[in-house]
């Protein structure tokens, strides 16, 4: 995502790169960017405040950490051996344990 943020930077403004939302140059785009809805109106999709803003939210969990979700169900990552992080998540409730694999 920092990537992406930091290539669309480089890139001119909107102000200045604004010639090929032209009718005629948008008419001879290639086939998906030439049928997309409303070309003219494309902004940035974030930045780099909207990126730190979300992972700020993000709570790490370590496998076999127990996580309570509002009370009402208990979420658990289990390490699945199939690649570095992927995991199987165990959902319980106090009535029923579902086992997610991912």
């Amino acid at each position: 995502m920092e990537e992406l943020v930091k290539y669309v930077e480089r890139n001119p403004k909107s102000a200045v790169a604004s010639k090929w939302k032209q009718e005629n140059i948008i008419k001879s785009l290639p086939a998906p960017l030439r049928d997309a809805i409303n070309p003219r109106q494309w902004r940035k999709l974030y930045t780099l405040h909207d990126i730190n803003s979300a992972l700020s939210k993000v709570q790490l969990v370590g496998f076999s950490q127990k996580v309570d979700i509002f009370g009402s169900l208990t979420v658990t990552p289990a390490s699945s051996g199939c690649c570095i992080g992927s995991c199987n998540w165990i959902i319980q409730s106090t009535f029923e344990k579902v086992v997610q694999r991912i």
